[in-house]
C-alpha cells in the first residue's frame, strides 16, 4: 500500500538498443489502448523520471556556472574578449565528451552531467593558464604570433599533466 492505495510495481528489462525514452513512449502508448476497471489507474513513477528532473537541474546549474565564470573573468581580465575566447572552448570540450560517450556506449545520466560540469571547469582552467601566459608575453612586447607559439610551448606540458591526472583520477 502507498497513500492508502494498493500499489503494484512492474519491473522489466529493455531490449538491447532500446532507449529509456523509447521504452517510456511505448509503455504510454500501450496503456492508452487499455481500459482499466473503475477505481484503477496507472502512473509511471520511476528512476528515469527522477533522473530527468535531476539532469534538468544540473543543466541549469551548468549554464549558471558558465555565466558566473564569464562575469568573474570579465572583472579579473578587465575585458570581455578574453573571457569570450575562454568560454568559446567549452562547446568543443562538450562535443568531444558527447562523442566519447557515443564511442564507448556511455549513457547520459546524472553522473555524466556532473562530469560535464567538471569538464567545463577543467577546460576553463586550462585555457585561463594558457591565455594568461600569452597575455603576459604580449604585455612584455612580444608580437602576437610569437607570444602564442611560445606561450603554448611553455604551458602545454603543465596543461596536459593536469588533464591527465584528472582523467586518471
Amino acid at each position: 500500500r502507498y497513500d492508502g492505495k494498493v500499489n503494484v510495481t512492474l519491473v522489466g528489462r529493455r531490449k538491447l538498443g532500446v532507449g529509456a525514452n523509447e521504452m517510456t513512449e511505448a509503455l504510454a502508448t500501450l496503456m492508452r489502448t487499455r481500459t482499466l476497471p473503475r477505481g484503477y489507474s496507472w502512473t509511471q513513477e520511476n528512476a528515469f523520471r527522477q533522473s530527468e528532473v535531476e539532469m534538468a537541474e544540473l543543466t541549469d546549474a551548468m549554464y549558471l556556472g558558465i555565466v558566473l565564470v564569464f562575469l568573474l573573468m570579465g572583472i579579473l581580465f578587465e575585458s570581455i574578449v578574453l573571457p569570450g575566447a575562454i568560454l568559446f572552448t567549452i562547446p568543443f570540450a562538450l562535443l568531444g565528451a558527447a562523442l566519447s560517450l557515443r564511442f564507448f556506449f556511455g549513457s547520459l545520466d546524472v553522473m555524466c552531467f556532473v562530469g560535464f560540469i567538471l569538464l567545463c571547469g577543467i577546460v576553463v582552467n586550462n585555457v585561463i593558464v594558457l591565455l594568461d601566459c600569452i597575455h603576459r608575453l604580449r604585455a612584455d612586447g612580444m608580437p602576437r604570433d610569437q607570444a602564442i607559439l611560445l606561450g603554448t610551448r611553455q604551458r602545454l606540458r603543465p596543461i596536459v599533466m593536469t588533464a591527465t591526472t584528472t582523467i586518471v583520477g
